[in-house]
């Protein structure tokens, strides 16, 4: 039941409530592992996600971090022109803090896919990746060799008839 010009961000749906419902986000509505309802805006390039829930963004398990500064950081490098929000649990808490850079409408269309980084904890990696952003992204882009160790494995998407690990259901 999604919009035909409906953005999917992540893929996988699991069971979680919106990040506007919490007050978290920036309005985007998260479901599990998938946005809700980013309609494509082809003035927008690339779409920054940046988990910020359990372990992401927590000054518990990375006390040295400044989790909001990270994001403000972004989107002063950014602009306007690339979409920087945040996401509940990205389901990769090993690798936090993680982000994922979707594609330009354009490059998505051409067949470039999302990309994930993990342990995005220094800004020296964080000025990397919107140095990357800002050259085109997925598909317009090549990583540096230094960015390509910061890229990391999407979850593996839940599938129907099993538990949410794999396990029949």
């Amino acid at each position: 039941p999604w919009p035909s010009r409906v953005h999917h961000a992540l893929e996988a749906p699991r069971k979680a409530s919106p990040s506007w419902a919490g007050g978290r986000g920036a309005g985007c509505g998260v479901v599990g592992r998938r946005v809700a309802s980013v309609v494509e805006d082809e003035r927008v390039e690339c779409t920054v996600t940046v988990c910020r829930d359990c372990c992401c963004g927590s000054p518990a398990k990375h006390p040295g971090v400044d989790h909001d500064g990270q994001i403000e950081r972004l989107r002063a490098a950014l602009g306007p022109e690339h979409r920087v929000r945040t996401s509940l649990c990205l389901d990769v808490c090993a690798q936090a803090n993680v982000l994922v850079v979707q594609p330009t409408p354009e490059a998505r269309r051409a067949g470039a896919r999302p990309v994930w980084f993990g342990l995005v904890l220094d800004d020296l990696v964080l000025d990397d990746i919107a140095g990357w952003v800002k050259a085109g992204g997925p598909g317009r882009a090549e990583l540096s060799a230094v960015l390509e160790l910061s890229v990391i494995t999407p979850p593996a998407p839940e599938r129907p008839g099993t538990d949410g690990v794999g396990n029949p259901g």
